[in-house]
């Protein structure tokens, strides 16, 4: 898709796709379909879209992130810090188990943690064969492949209750019917 083509709502996530600080610099935004990308919206991060639960997943004993009321965090998680084992318990309170890579299996929903030193960096999730989906902070969601994220890389997958997602599924499709955006959050896009 043409620059020119891009709809105005995918800015400023192109615009931090593209920002020479960004952690991740094998993806670029000429390499996303931006008609298929969600709206903004700060309703949910990373994790709470890769998991499945469209809140914004924050623990509350990281100091360095601004906290919101409406902040989510599983009870019961031993460690409220950045730790990716804290990201770890989180997952697993989803029905999410440690697995092997990244083959897609038909039968099981798939994410991917990644971590810089131990400290949580992302989450996406896989809607397909080398096809994952990620979205940093309030902005919009696309997807990739995973070699255009790096990162040390934990794998956890679950059961799929009805079918693994994909980009037509409710699963997807619910973040992409999501609200116009809203006000910036001022804290790192990618936790």
């Amino acid at each position: 898709m043409a620059s020119g083509e891009i709809p105005e709502k995918h800015r400023e996530t192109i615009n931090f796709v593209d920002d020479p600080d960004y952690p991740f610099p094998n993806l670029k935004s000429v390499d996303v379909d931006w008609a298929s990308a969600s709206d903004p919206t700060e309703d949910y991060n990373c994790m709470g879209m890769a998991v499945g639960v469209r809140k914004w997943w924050s623990p509350p004993g990281a100091p360095e992130l601004i906290h919101n009321p409406r902040d989510y965090w599983p009870l019961g998680i031993t460690d409220n810090s950045l730790a990716v084992e804290a990201f770890v318990e989180a997952a697993e309170t989803c029905g999410f188990n440690c697995c092997q890579g990244a083959d897609w299996e038909d039968q099981f929903e798939r994410i991917v943690l990644l971590h810089d030193e131990g400290e949580f960096r992302h989450a996406a999730v896989q809607v397909g064969p080398d096809r994952w989906l990620s979205k940093f902070g309030d902005l919009s969601d696309f997807e990739h492949t995973l070699t255009q994220i790096e990162g040390y890389r934990e794998f956890w997958r679950r059961a799929a209750i009805h079918e693994a997602p994909t980009a037509e599924s409710p699963l997807i499709q619910r973040t992409r019917r999501s609200g116009q955006g809203a006000a910036h959050r001022p804290h790192c896009r990618c936790r």
